[in-house]
């Protein structure tokens, strides 16, 4: 049968400069109550935050980085709840106090209204 959701994927990467989101293929558009996996890049160990306009998305609440050396992963799957324009960004807090604990600059996207009807 045909499937209800689409799965789309965002890339946020934290550079040596303020950190950076990026979009795969520089798309800004997603689909309402559709799955999108958000990966969080960053140099150095230790936990992102990731918010929607500002409002704290609850599941990717201070989760760990993985990798090693100067790469280090987060991977969400998120289903945006909200038609319209919107803007996501991430809190980095690194667990070696030498690096920085930035916030990304805001990414704007736009939530489309879902593809498929239920």
């Amino acid at each position: 049968g045909e499937s209800l959701y689409t799965q789309h994927s965002i890339a946020l990467t934290f550079q040596s400069q303020p950190p950076v989101i990026s979009l795969p293929g520089n798309a800004v558009t997603v689909n309402k109550m559709t799955q999108t996996n958000i990966t969080v890049s960053v140099l150095a160990p230790g936990t992102v935050s990731l918010y929607q306009k500002g409002q704290l998305i609850g599941k990717c609440k201070n989760q760990s980085v993985s990798g090693s050396g100067s790469s280090y992963t987060y991977l969400c799957s998120w289903k945006p709840l909200i038609q319209g324009p919107q803007y996501l960004s991430v809190l980095y807090t690194p667990t070696d106090s030498s690096y920085l604990s930035p916030i990304s600059s805001n990414l704007s996207i736009l939530v489309n209204k879902r593809s498929i009807s239920r």
